[in-house]
Order: structure tokens, then C-alpha cells, then sequence
């Protein structure tokens, strides 16, 4: 629910950012969804807001903004990681997660996480059974 409205939040300033670049107009998209003063009901009355009355930017300012986002994306593009880096790093933490919780596949397991103390095999969850490998003697 909170990436909906985090997604919705970020749909809004898109296009309110769009419509201000390209028309020089103030256009919001569900105006009233971020009012405390407002029933949740009402919250989502006006489906928009189109405000032509507004006074309009100049177009050097437009022009500067652009410029700006321009220039915030292309550094976000050139410092960001690559795919390849991003799969191995999920990857790694998958992997961490599953032998943290014990729940990766017996063959995933080395050597050592197998072998259990006094005797004990281990299950496929990784908890020993209790039952004793070496022959009673």
C-alpha cells in the first residue's frame, strides 16, 4: 500500500512537471490526495486540477528547469550500477538469506554446515534429527 501511494506521488510530480515544461501550465493529477484536512473519501475529488489562471513561466525558465533534469539524469544515468552487477548482488544477498534461515537446498550446503555434533544428521530445513550415525557400540 505505501508503494502505491509512493508510485502515485511520483506519477503526480511527472506529470505536473510535464505539463509545466511543455505548456507552462499547473496540472495535478488527484490535487487533494495529500490533505489532512480532507475525508479519505474526498481525498481523491478532483480527479485533476488544470489551473490556466495561474501566471505562466516564461520560457527561459522552462528552458532552465529542463536543463537541470537533464542534467540530475544523465549523472544518475552514468553513476549508476550496471545489470550485471545488480543480478550478482541480488544473487549474493538471496543466497545470504536462504543459508541464514537455513533453507537453502542440501546440495547448496558446504561440508561444514552438513556435519552436526554428537552424532546428529541433518534434515534438508538443516535441523538435526536427533538420530545418531555412528553405530552403538
Amino acid at each position: 500500500m505505501f508503494s502505491l501511494l509512493i508510485g502515485l506521488l511520483i506519477l503526480r510530480l511527472v506529470l505536473f512537471g510535464v505539463s509545466w515544461l511543455v505548456l507552462g501550465v499547473h496540472f495535478w493529477l488527484l490535487p487533494n490526495v495529500m490533505s489532512d484536512e480532507l475525508p479519505v473519501v474526498e481525498a481523491f475529488k478532483p480527479l485533476y486540477s488544470l489551473d490556466k489562471d495561474a501566471k505562466k513561466p516564461d520560457i527561459l525558465s522552462r528552458l532552465v528547469a529542463l536543463g537541470g533534469a537533464g542534467m540530475v539524469f544523465w549523472a544518475l544515468y552514468r553513476t549508476g550500477p550496471d545489470g550485471a552487477s545488480v543480478r550478482q548482488a541480488t544473487q549474493r544477498a538471496h543466497d545470504d538469506l536462504l543459508e541464514f534461515f537455513n533453507l537453502a537446498a542440501p546440495k547448496q550446503l558446504s561440508a561444514n554446515q552438513t556435519g552436526t555434533a554428537g552424532g546428529e544428521s541433518a534434515t534438508p530445513g538443516g535441523f538435526a534429527t536427533g538420530e545418531s550415525s555412528v553405530p552403538n557400540e
